[in-house]
Protein backbone atom coordinates (compact mmCIF):
# COMPACT_ATOMS: atom_id res chain seq x y z
CA UNK A 1 0.00 0.00 0.00
CA UNK A 2 1.47 3.89 -1.08
CA UNK A 3 2.88 5.33 2.31
CA UNK A 4 1.74 2.85 4.84
CA UNK A 5 4.19 0.47 7.00
CA UNK A 6 3.52 -3.44 5.64
CA UNK A 7 4.27 -6.07 7.54
CA UNK A 8 6.11 -8.47 5.26
CA UNK A 9 4.27 -11.94 5.61
CA UNK A 10 7.33 -14.87 5.82
CA UNK A 11 5.57 -18.51 6.76
CA UNK A 12 7.90 -21.48 6.00
CA UNK A 13 10.75 -22.42 6.88
CA UNK A 14 14.34 -23.90 5.82
CA UNK A 15 15.22 -24.28 9.46
CA UNK A 16 14.62 -23.50 13.14
CA UNK A 17 16.29 -25.14 15.53
CA UNK A 18 15.26 -23.89 18.70
CA UNK A 19 11.10 -23.50 17.32
CA UNK A 20 12.27 -19.00 17.99
CA UNK A 21 10.15 -18.33 14.14
CA UNK A 22 6.30 -18.55 14.30
CA UNK A 23 5.48 -18.83 10.35
CA UNK A 24 1.75 -17.82 11.43
CA UNK A 25 2.48 -14.73 12.63
CA UNK A 26 5.73 -14.28 10.55
CA UNK A 27 7.40 -13.16 14.09
CA UNK A 28 11.30 -14.00 15.63
CA UNK A 29 11.19 -14.35 19.16
CA UNK A 30 14.13 -13.93 21.07
CA UNK A 31 14.88 -17.15 23.30
CA UNK A 32 17.69 -15.20 24.99
CA UNK A 33 19.35 -11.84 26.13
CA UNK A 34 21.55 -11.05 23.32
CA UNK A 35 23.19 -9.45 20.11
CA UNK A 36 21.34 -10.99 16.81
CA UNK A 37 22.41 -10.80 13.33
CA UNK A 38 19.09 -10.29 11.10
CA UNK A 39 19.28 -10.35 7.05
CA UNK A 40 16.67 -9.55 4.79
CA UNK A 41 16.55 -9.81 1.23
CA UNK A 42 13.02 -8.59 -0.94
CA UNK A 43 13.56 -9.04 -4.32
CA UNK A 44 10.62 -8.07 -7.30
CA UNK A 45 8.54 -5.40 -6.00
CA UNK A 46 7.56 -3.70 -8.99
CA UNK A 47 4.48 -1.40 -10.24
CA UNK A 48 5.39 2.01 -9.00
CA UNK A 49 4.10 5.27 -9.26
CA UNK A 50 4.99 8.17 -10.44
CA UNK A 51 5.84 10.30 -7.01
CA UNK A 52 8.69 12.90 -7.83
CA UNK A 53 11.70 12.16 -4.94
CA UNK A 54 9.75 8.71 -3.53
CA UNK A 55 11.44 6.86 -0.95
CA UNK A 56 11.79 2.91 -0.06
CA UNK A 57 12.11 1.47 3.45
CA UNK A 58 12.50 -1.61 4.92
CA UNK A 59 12.53 -1.85 8.60
CA UNK A 60 13.25 -4.47 11.22
CA UNK A 61 10.52 -3.59 13.73
CA UNK A 62 10.98 -5.04 17.56
CA UNK A 63 8.43 -5.45 19.93
CA UNK A 64 6.20 -3.41 16.89
CA UNK A 65 8.50 -0.38 17.16
CA UNK A 66 10.55 0.77 14.26
CA UNK A 67 14.28 -0.46 14.76
CA UNK A 68 16.77 -0.32 12.47
CA UNK A 69 16.09 1.18 8.56
CA UNK A 70 18.18 -1.64 7.17
CA UNK A 71 17.28 -0.21 3.63
CA UNK A 72 16.56 3.32 2.45
CA UNK A 73 16.03 4.23 -1.06
CA UNK A 74 15.23 7.85 -2.08
CA UNK A 75 15.09 9.50 -5.36
CA UNK A 76 15.62 13.10 -6.55
CA UNK A 77 13.34 15.79 -7.38
CA UNK A 78 11.93 14.82 -10.97
CA UNK A 79 12.40 11.40 -10.78
CA UNK A 80 10.48 8.36 -9.69
CA UNK A 81 10.06 5.00 -9.63
CA UNK A 82 8.24 4.07 -12.39
CA UNK A 83 10.58 5.98 -15.00
CA UNK A 84 13.73 4.55 -13.64
CA UNK A 85 12.49 0.50 -12.05
CA UNK A 86 10.67 -2.17 -13.89
CA UNK A 87 11.11 -4.08 -10.49
CA UNK A 88 13.46 -3.20 -6.81
CA UNK A 89 15.24 -5.74 -4.45
CA UNK A 90 15.37 -4.59 -1.23
CA UNK A 91 17.50 -5.99 1.72
CA UNK A 92 20.29 -5.71 4.09
CA UNK A 93 21.18 -6.50 7.58
CA UNK A 94 21.63 -5.38 10.89
CA UNK A 95 22.83 -6.15 14.47
CA UNK A 96 19.84 -5.67 17.18
CA UNK A 97 20.23 -6.44 20.88
CA UNK A 98 17.46 -8.21 22.26
CA UNK A 99 16.18 -9.14 25.29
CA UNK A 100 14.69 -12.74 26.07
CA UNK A 101 11.08 -12.64 24.38
CA UNK A 102 11.81 -9.11 22.24
CA UNK A 103 10.40 -10.13 19.15
CA UNK A 104 11.18 -9.17 15.54
CA UNK A 105 9.04 -8.41 12.06
CA UNK A 106 10.38 -7.35 8.97
CA UNK A 107 8.29 -4.20 7.44
CA UNK A 108 8.49 -2.37 3.94
CA UNK A 109 7.35 0.95 2.94
CA UNK A 110 6.95 3.28 0.10
CA UNK A 111 5.60 6.53 -1.08
CA UNK A 112 5.43 6.25 -5.14
CA UNK A 113 1.84 7.09 -5.27
CA UNK A 114 0.38 3.73 -6.23
CA UNK A 115 0.42 0.59 -4.54
CA UNK A 116 3.50 -1.76 -5.10
CA UNK A 117 3.51 -5.23 -5.20
CA UNK A 118 5.78 -8.08 -4.47
CA UNK A 119 6.73 -11.59 -5.58
CA UNK A 120 6.66 -13.61 -3.09
CA UNK A 121 8.05 -16.88 -4.91
CA UNK A 122 10.79 -19.09 -3.58
CA UNK A 123 13.99 -17.32 -3.15
CA UNK A 124 12.58 -13.61 -3.47
CA UNK A 125 11.62 -13.11 -0.09
CA UNK A 126 13.41 -14.39 2.70
CA UNK A 127 14.79 -13.36 5.88
CA UNK A 128 17.62 -14.85 8.62
CA UNK A 129 18.68 -14.54 11.89
CA UNK A 130 21.12 -15.67 14.74
CA UNK A 131 22.55 -15.53 18.20
CA UNK A 132 25.48 -13.91 18.33
CA UNK A 133 26.56 -13.86 22.13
Amino acid sequence: TDNTWIKVGMTSETYDTNADYTAGTSRFTAPVDGRYLFCVNIMGVDNFGTTDAAVMYADLYVNNSHNSVFYRMKLDADYDFAELFDTLGVGGSSIIKLDADDYVEVFINQNSGANATMNYTVGYVDWQGELLG
